[in-house]
């Protein structure tokens, strides 16, 4: 019933994305926002979903074992993620989300 599950679904990608309130959330509410403390990094402890095999690794050392997750949820979509983005919709990501960008070292 969230807001925005309302809009991404009568949206395209750029019209989510272009949506004032949106671009606003997500700009004022980055991931480790969600996580964190004020003044803690805790960026070592992220196990990043599309880097999973190398993320958790410094966890199964502490805990003696391996992981192994199913995947769940998965896309029934063939296209790569890259398919969604055009120079107008990467460059509104990368302003609205430089502060994830730049503490998850992700690129396009």
């Amino acid at each position: 019933d969230h807001v925005a599950v309302g809009l991404a679904k009568r949206h395209s990608f750029d019209g989510f994305l272009n949506t004032p309130a949106i671009a606003q959330s997500i700009q004022m509410n980055d991931a480790k926002s969600y996580v964190s403390l004020p003044k803690v990094n805790v960026s070592p402890c992220f196990i990043r979903l599309e880097h999973f095999k190398a993320d958790v690794s410094p966890l199964e050392a502490h805990l003696g074992f391996s992981l192994e997750l199913p995947h769940e949820n998965q896309s029934k979509s063939v296209a790569n993620y890259c398919d969604f983005y055009n120079p107008q919709t990467e460059s509104l990501v990368s302003e609205i989300a430089a502060s994830d960008i730049a503490e998850f070292g992700y690129s396009f």
